[in-house]
This record gives structure tokens, sequence and C-alpha cells, in this order.
């Protein structure tokens, strides 16, 4: 019997490991894994009595928001929609469950890193083809790519092109190449940043390259979002750290942003209307929307719309300012994870959700005091995805992509696997 879960660990954590692998395929592989770890979670619980101990709080505060979620699809205009993406939410918290019980960073926490380094620089190599020619290795091409006249692999013409626009790398017709590298690299980042004090001249060099390939990465694939998440990263981490080498960050990323604007209209154009959107929000593409989101939820104040009826309720209301170039709803979600709970869930499903969030953190920071205990590669990997889902959870009105949908959702459910998991590790330490 032994053996048996001893084989059973290896698997399970090849698999936790090779996640973002399905992420790059497609939302129907990331689909097709949730339900088979749905189902070796359900199995292993079944067996395991003591999975849910550890976090009953978690565990009840979860039943709480999942339960509201189902009971209000029955109130939605779309019951079926609402309905199918609320049951669907359960495969998500057997993801998080399965990896907060079965990952073993004493033996496996190197081999993540090296794989999903290796993953993230294949993908940033096959992004910057793209960024150059056009199109990358596998054929995909970028946004806005028209010209017959270019071929794959022709000479770079960076500085008069005027086809390329936003990057999707590996993801085909998806743009979201910048959303992966920021969203499933920041435990990488504050690891290597972490570990650097620990490092020889090779291996600091090495540290350095690779994150200079993400951020380099996130800055020419045009994600604005993906690039502040990065830039956050970087500058929490050192701020508590190392003043200096935060200067010299800074210093460095006004290098790379000048030098890339100067040669690239698309770049260019980019940052050009990043400004005007600061300028004037209410205006913007995102104002609209965010404005839309608001006036939906006015309308369903309680319960919200129930989950995916954003736009079937926001095509009934009067749009104040037909003249504007923007559209008044967006044709999917409110495009701000907090905005587009409050509207579908509503005030009660807000409350419910940071009931769930606050008994995370709680079960997290009380153990703060011990963290030193934990072998400290695995303190600085935790830590950015405390960062990852802190930065989700915190209100702001940075626009990000739909928290119920299965590629974004995703993220958010891998890295609570992992704080959890810490947090279980600082448990057995005491």
């Amino acid at each position: 019997m032994s053996k048996f879960y001893l084989n059973n660990d290896k698997i399970y954590n090849i698999l936790i490991i090779l996640f973002p692998l399905t992420l790059i395929i497609g939302s129907a592989a990331v689909n097709i894994f949730l339900i088979l770890i749905s189902i070796l979670t359900i199995y292993e619980i079944y067996k395991r009595s003591e999975i849910l101990k550890p976090i009953k709080t978690i565990f009840w505060t979860f039943s709480l928001f999942y339960i509201f979620l189902l009971i209000s699809s029955f109130y939605a205009e779309n019951f079926i929609e609402a309905f199918r993406a609320s049951f669907s939410q359960l495969r998500f918290f057997l993801f998080t469950i399965f990896v907060y019980y079965f990952f073993k960073p004493e033996k496996y926490l190197n081999l993540l890193v090296k794989f999903w380094t290796i993953l993230i620089v294949l993908v940033s190599l096959d992004t910057f083809l793209q960024f150059f020619s056009g199109i990358d290795i596998f054929g995909y091409k970028a946004e806005g790519y028209t010209s017959d006249e270019r071929t794959f692999l022709s000479p770079f013409k960076i500085m008069q092109n005027q086809y390329v626009g936003r990057l999707s790398g590996p993801f085909g017709d998806e743009l979201i190449v910048g959303a992966f590298l920021a969203k499933i690299s920041a435990p990488l980042i504050i690891y290597y940043l972490g570990m650097n004090k620990f490092y020889n001249f090779k291996d600091k060099i090495y540290a350095f390259l690779i994150l200079s390939i993400i951020i380099l990465t996130i800055l020419i694939s045009g994600e604005r979002t993906s690039f502040l998440i990065i830039f956050t990263c970087f500058v929490i981490f050192l701020l508590f750290k190392d003043i200096k080498k935060l200067f010299i960050f800074i210093f460095m990323i006004t290098i790379f942003i000048f030098t890339i604007y100067s040669s690239n209209n698309f770049f260019q154009n980019r940052v050009n209307n990043t400004l005007q959107i600061i300028k004037d929000i209410p205006k913007s593409s995102y104002g609209r929307i965010y404005h839309s989101s608001i006036e939906v939820w006015k309308k369903n104040k309680l319960i919200g719309t129930g989950l995916k009826n954003y736009h079937i309720n926001c095509i009934k209301l009067k749009d104040p300012n037909p003249n504007n170039i923007h559209k008044f709803c967006s044709p999917n979600h409110s495009h701000n994870f907090i905005l587009q709970i409050l509207v579908e869930t509503g005030i009660l499903g807000i409350i419910f959700f940071y009931i769930f969030m606050f008994s995370l953190f709680k079960s997290f920071f009380k153990k703060f005091v011990i963290i030193k205990t934990i072998k400290y590669e695995y303190k600085y990997f935790a830590s950015g995805s405390l960062f990852m889902l802190a930065y989700t959870v915190f209100p702001s009105i940075i626009p990000s992509g739909s928290f119920f949908t299965t590629w974004n959702g995703s993220f958010f459910w891998l890295h609570m696997g992992f704080i959890l998991n810490f947090f279980i590790r600082t448990n057995k330490n005491q």
C-alpha cells in the first residue's frame, strides 16, 4: 500500500508541474485536466478524511460562497448559462485542494522551477520571433499581420513595420501571452530574486537573463496589465529587500521602454493610448465598460445578474453617450475581477467571497511568525503566489480578464493551492 501511495505522490506532483502546459494548449486541455484532477481529489478525500481537516474553515467559507452561486443562478435571466458556470467553479476549488495536499516542495520544487523556467523561456523566444517576423514558429500571426509578401523569418523590419501589433506567441488567436507569463512567473520572479543572495556569479547571470527575458517579452506583447503585475511584483520585493537594486531595476525598465518606444510604431501607439486612458478614464473603452457594469449592478444589487449574464442585462440599458467611439457594453464581462464579482453575484456574493478570502489570509498570517522554519526556497516561491492572490482580490480600477472563466480562473486557484500548501507546512513545523 505504501508503494502505491509513493507512485501516486510522483504522478500527482508531475501533474501539478505540467499544468502550465495545458494553459498553452488551450481551454479544452485545461478543462480535461481540471476534470481529471477533480475526480482524483474526490477519490482521495473519500480515502483520506484528514485532507480537509487543516482547512475546514476555508472549506466551509468556500462552500457558503459556492452554494450562493448555485442558488442565485435560479434568478438569472439565462439560468442554464449561470448554473453551468456556477456549478463548474467546484472544479477550481478541488484543484486548489489537490495542489495544497499533494505538492511536495521538498522533493519537487526544484523540478517545478526548472520546468516552468524552460517553458517560460520557450514561450518568450517564440514571442520574440513573432515580434520580429510577424509569424511565430507554429505559423501563428501577430495581430494586424496582413502582408502577403512577408514570409516566415523574413528580414527584420521592426523600424518600419506597420503590420505587427499585439502578440500572441504560441496562443494563436488569443492575445494572452503576456498574461500567461505574468501570472505563471510571479512565484519564479520572487524565487530568483530571493535566492540571489545564495547564488554564485554564474547563477546570478542566469537568474538575471531569465528575469530580463520575462520582462522584455511582456513589454513587447503590448499587454499593459500584465506588465503592471510584473513591475509591481519586482517593486514590492525590492522595496523591502534592497532599495539600491530597486533604483537599478527602475532605471533598466526605463531604458527598455524608451528603446522599444523609439523603434516600434505599435509600441508607441500602445503607450500613447495608455496615457490617454489614464488622462480620461470615464471616456475610455474601460471606463465605458465599468460604467455599464455599475448600471447593470444597480438593477440587481443584492444577488447580481448571475454568472455569465452581464451582457444580457447590459444591452437592455440605454447608452448615456451613444456618440462615444467605444462600446458601452462588453460582449463578455466587466473587464475587472472585483467589479465582475459584484455585477454577477451582487452585494451578498462579494461579501461571501471576501469572507472566504479573509479565512484564507487569516490562516496564513496567523503562522507568519514561523515562516522562517520553512525551507527558504519554497518561502520565496509561495510569496510569489501570495502576491498574485493579493493582487487579484485587492479592489482597483486596473483591467483584467474574466474571474470565472477556465483560463483566467485557473491561475487564481493554482496560486491559492500553493499558499495553502505552504500554510500546512508551517503547521507541521510548529
